[in-house]
C-alpha cells in the first residue's frame, strides 16, 4: 500500500496544544482542572479552555497571577489574531457561564493567547482610555472592566519561564525542539498531544531529516533524529486521528446549528442580565438588529 502523503493543509488542533501547555506550564499545582472546549450549555457553545482553580493558594506562576475560581482561555493559532470582536465575544461567554453554571462573577477572569501581538486591539483599546501594564515580558493586563483580563503573547514570552507556551509555533529549531524534549525528560512527561502537535507544524524542522543530512543530524543532535524519526513512523496514524477529529468536530458544529432554540434561551438569558445587546451579538455572530428583534416571551 503506498504510503500516504502529508499534508500543509491538514488541521493542527492548537486548542488541544495550548491546553496541554498550561497543564505543563503548571506542572506543580494539583488543584487545577482543565477542561479543553468546555461547552456552556446543551448547545455547543465552547469555550477554548477552561482552567478551575480548586484551592485559595496564590499562583506563583507568572502567566496565572490573575487566576481566580474560573479561567477562561481565548486561543487564537499561529496563524490567526485577537481582533476587538474576540474580545468582546469573551465576555459573551463569561455571562453566559455566570448564568449556566451559577458562577460568582468575581471568580472569573479572562485569558486571551495569541502568537502575535494584538496591536489593532491594543490601539482600540487606548483610544477608548484603557489603561494596559506589562507586568512580565509577554503578559498584558487590560484595566478597567469587570473581569481581570490578561493577553498574553507568546513570542514575546519568556522561553526559560514559560517554554510551553512560548513554542506554541511554527518556526522552532532543531535545538529549541531538543529544549523541549529535554525539558520533558526533566519533567517525566509523556509525548503528549503537544509534542505531536509541534512536531507535526515545524515541517522544516523534519525535512531536515532526509538521506542527505541523515548521518550529520544522528551524529549532532541524536536525541531530535530519535524523536523524528519515531513520530514519521506513526504520522500516517496521526493524520488518521486529525481527520477523525476533525469530523466530529464538523458534526457538532452542524448540531450547533440546528439547535436554534437553545439558542433562543441563551439570548434571553443575557438580555434579563442587561447586557448589550451588540456584545450578545458577537457572543452569537450576529447582528444587534436580530438580538433586539427577539421575542423574549
Amino acid at each position: 500500500m503506498a504510503k500516504k502523503k502529508r499534508s500543509d493543509k491538514a488541521p493542527a488542533y492548537w486548542h488541544e496544544a495550548c491546553c496541554s501547555g498550561f497543564q505543563h506550564e503548571f506542572f506543580l499545582r494539583n488543584d487545577f482542572e482543565y477542561r479543553s472546549e468546555f461547552r456552556l450549555s446543551k448547545q455547543p457553545l465552547r469555550i477554548d479552555i477552561l482552567v478551575k482553580k480548586n484551592s485559595k493558594e496564590p499562583v506563583e506562576k507568572n502567566i496565572g497571577w490573575i487566576f481566580r475560581t474560573y479561567n477562561i482561555i481565548e486561543y487564537k493559532s499561529p496563524n490567526d489574531y485577537i481582533s476587538v470582536k474576540t474580545f468582546y465575544k469573551a465576555f459573551g461567554y463569561a455571562g453566559l457561564f455566570c448564568a449556566f453554571e451559577d458562577a460568582d462573577p468575581d471568580e472569573i477572569t479572562i485569558t486571551f493567547v495569541s502568537r502575535r501581538y494584538p496591536r489593532a486591539l491594543m490601539k482600540y483599546l487606548s483610544k477608548k482610555g484603557v489603561k494596559i501594564k506589562k507586568p512580565f515580558a509577554g503578559g498584558y493586563y487590560i484595566m478597567g472592566y469587570p473581569f481581570p483580563i490578561q493577553i498574553i503573547v507568546g513570542a514575546e514570552l519568556n522561553s526559560e519561564e514559560n517554554i510551553w507556551l512560548a513554542s506554541l509555533c511554527r518556526e522552532l529549531t532543531p535545538s529549541q525542539i531538543i529544549k523541549l524534549k529535554d525539558k520533558t525528560d526533566e519533567m517525566d512527561l509523556s509525548i503528549d498531544d503537544y509534542m505531536s502537535i509541534i512536531l507535526g507544524v515545524n515541517r522544516k524542522v523534519v525535512e531536515e531529516v532526509t538521506d542527505i543530512a541523515r548521518t550529520e543530524m544522528k551524529r549532532e543532535f541524536p536525541e531530535l533524529y530519535s524523536i523524528l524519526i519515531n513520530w514519521a513512523k506513526g504520522s500516517d496514524e496521526f493524520m488518521e486521528l486529525q481527520h477523525q477529529a476533525e469530523k466530529e468536530r464538523l458534526a457538532k458544529e452542524e448540531e450547533r446549528r440546528a439547535n436554534e432554540e437553545e439558542r433562543r434561551k441563551a439570548i434571553i438569558i443575557l438580555k434579563q442580565q442587561n447586557i448589550p445587546d451588540n456584545v450578545i451579538a458577537v457572543a452569537f455572530n450576529t447582528s444587534a438588529d436580530e438580538i433586539s428583534r427577539l421575542d423574549l416571551l
